[in-house]
């Protein structure tokens, strides 16, 4: 219930609006002339009948539900503009990696697996103890790079948590195939006695190791260690003449007592 108001007072309305209060009115209503703003300064309204005025300007009570709805609200509100934020981001950076790879795709000579590269096509890894993992694109420690070899050919290798000589794959049909393929090559082309541990390392990921592989890794050792020994041999030759060559410019320096070509 509205308090006694005196004329002159400054009274406030439901809304907040300013008001001067004129006199009080019969059924408890009050006229008052409500203020206004302009140009000249302070201007009137014509007189009103109203029954609610006020010492202060009235403040809104929501229930409880309705002040968490309105914070929801806001929250949403800002969630939704970061998000709006951030996808006009995503869709820049879009943009201009289609036209990176546009003018990638116009260059006469590029390789489709440098292509592959560029267009994220590879969802696998092959790591060099032959465990194999998904690229999920999330991974920032994952970096795939192509690189020039000798003999003019492509080569991806990729660097997987900070492990360099990974292989990359588009699917994991054929990265168990690059899988098996690097380790039967280790066993095949085995050459300084670690065969049995080769053949461990490849059972251990799920490769069964065949008779022929392990026959053309046994030869491969074989081969290695004729090839050595025969550098050996050569080298001991060689080392022998060195040897007899300065035994006898000694022998010139220093002759012995004994005649010449007598051994002692």
């Amino acid at each position: 219930m509205s308090r006694a108001f005196e004329a002159g007072e400054t009274v406030y309305l439901c809304n907040g609006a300013e008001a001067v209060y004129v006199a009080a009115a019969d059924d408890s209503g009050h006229i008052v002339r409500p203020v206004y703003e302009s140009e000249d300064g302070k201007a009137f309204g014509k007189p009103a009948v109203l029954f609610d005025v006020f010492a202060a300007p009235p403040v809104e009570r929501f229930a409880a539900q309705i002040v968490e709805a309105r914070a929801e609200l806001e929250r949403v509100r800002a969630e939704t503009a970061a998000a709006r934020e951030e996808l006009v981001k995503t869709q820049d950076a879009k943009d201009e990696q289609e036209k990176a790879l546009r003018r990638l795709r116009a260059l006469p000579g590029v390789p489709a697996i440098l292509l592959d590269a560029a267009e994220g096509r590879f969802t696998h890894a092959v790591l060099r103890d032959g465990r194999i993992v998904r690229l999920d694109g999330d991974q920032n420690h994952v970096e795939i790079k192509v690189l020039w070899r000798a003999g003019h050919t492509w080569e991806p290798t990729i660097w997987f948590a900070d492990e360099e000589g990974a292989l990359p794959a588009r699917s994991e049909e054929e990265a168990r195939a690059l899988r098996d393929g690097m380790m039967l090559r280790r066993v095949r082309e085995c050459q300084w006695g670690n065969l049995t541990k080769h053949v461990r390392e490849a059972e251990s990921v799920g490769v069964t190791v065949p008779p022929e592989a392990l026959r053309a890794g046994w030869e491969s050792v074989v081969k290695a260690r004729k090839k050595e020994l025969a550098e050996n041999t050569a080298k001991v030759t060689v080392l022998t003449g060195i040897i007899a060559d300065a035994e006898s410019e000694l022998a010139k320096v220093l002759p012995g007592d004994e005649p010449a070509g007598e051994t002692p």
